[in-house]
């Protein structure tokens, strides 16, 4: 029953991306042409209480404010005119939405269906409690995230994203950029991501998560008795992965806490989105740090990791161990290679591969603790140092 909601609530996110020319929509936008024209005062948030099926943005426009979306919705940007939204021009330009570092930058209340495309979430703050840029608050709740940037927010936990205890929530990151964001004050927890429990999360596309810091733990994501899986992108030019985030604490890149993770640079057939990935691509850890254990990835209190063809490189712990990679307290790692991946133990394409990463006592490319497990198959090691 779990796997049919799970396939079932995809198909809902990922089909609302493909009707947008049939369902009806409104336009904002600085201009008589837009159904809402900022010049006469009306607000995204004036437009979001009316709970309209579809937004559309136009790019024209600084939306400065702290938004609450209180009906599943689609907000897409991309529009340089309202002229162009309504002909459904679209161009690279995402519309930015600012939180003027006043409060959470949007947040998605309710149960329902949200889909934002093109759009940039920057400088939230939510330095006491949770979600700076993005807080996903309802429950039964499907996300889809295509194209989006969600940078420079700060929060307590989840600088960037927030999804905490509430149950059966779907988020679906595709061909977008979490960066810049930051997990301090007094708890720290999950720079670029928290998601909590009762949820799972797809990541696929050329997505980066970078730059991301924690105070704590979780520098680029920390997920907690979650479900999520992680493909990597096609296109080299882009340095999709998790990559350049920080930890003070552990888990430079990522934290794991009893969560299933699925990290693949292969194709995978993701129920209601369909194969994803490419044969023979890699999906990138690399250049996490973090002072305490974990540089780069971080399985704990019995997370279940299955890992393929996945470079982990040039990362490090600081002062302790797992430069690469950390598993521990009864958690499960296993490792091998994807179909059709082109595995040659002497390359990194189509393996798994540590290299160059460093720790400060043990374990400069993985350790493992605890009555921790590992299978370890099609894993290349190279000139990993523990001091």
């Amino acid at each position: 029953m779990k796997n049919i909601y799970r396939a079932m609530l995809i198909m809902a996110t990922i089909l609302s991306g493909l009707v947008h020319a049939k369902g009806s929509f409104v336009t904002l936008g600085a201009g008589s042409d837009c159904t809402y024209n900022t010049l006469q005062g009306d607000t995204l948030q004036d437009v979001l209480n009316l709970t309209p099926s579809e937004v559309r943005l136009v790019n024209n426009v600084s939306y400065v404010g702290q938004f609450v979306a209180t009906a599943g919705v689609k907000l897409r940007g991309g529009y340089a005119s309202c002229a162009d939204a309504a002909n459904e021009t679209q161009g690279n330009n995402n519309a930015v939405l600012d939180g003027n570092f006043q409060g959470v930058t949007l947040t998605l209340l309710v149960s329902g269906a949200y889909e934002l495309e093109k759009i940039s979430i920057i400088n939230g703050s939510n330095p006491t409690d949770r979600g700076g840029g993005l807080l996903l608050s309802g429950m039964d709740m499907s996300v889809l995230l295509d194209q989006v940037t969600v940078e420079n927010n700060e929060a307590n936990y989840g600088g960037g994203i927030f999804k905490g205890s509430n149950l059966n929530v779907l988020l679906v990151i595709k061909d977008s950029v979490i960066k810049g964001n930051y997990a301090g004050f007094t708890a720290g927890l999950g720079g670029g991501m928290y998601f909590d429990l009762g949820g799972e999360l797809v990541i696929y596309g050329d997505t980066q998560i970078t730059e991301n810091e924690a105070i704590s733990g979780g520098g680029g994501i920390y997920l907690d008795d979650a479900v999520a899986t992680f493909v990597g992108g096609t296109n080299a030019s882009i340095n999709s992965g998790i990559s350049f985030n920080k930890s003070a604490s552990y888990a430079g890149g990522l934290y794991a806490r009893g969560s299933t993770v699925h990290i693949t640079g292969g194709v995978v057939d993701i129920p209601g989105i369909g194969l994803v990935g490419e044969a023979g691509k890699n999906f990138n850890v690399f250049l996490n740090e973090s002072v305490g254990s974990g540089g780069g990835l971080y399985f704990d209190l019995a997370s279940n990791a299955t890992l393929e063809a996945v470079s982990i490189v040039l990362n490090k712990s600081t002062s302790n161990h797992g430069g690469g990679m950390m598993v521990n307290n009864n958690s499960v790692l296993s490792m091998g290679r994807p179909e059709n991946s082109g595995c040659q133990i002497t390359t990194s394409v189509g393996c798994n591969f540590f290299a160059q990463n460093t720790a400060n006592l043990q374990g400069g490319g993985l350790y493992v603790w605890a009555a921790a497990q590992v299978n370890l198959q099609s894993v290349n090691f190279n000139n990993n140092r523990a001091n």
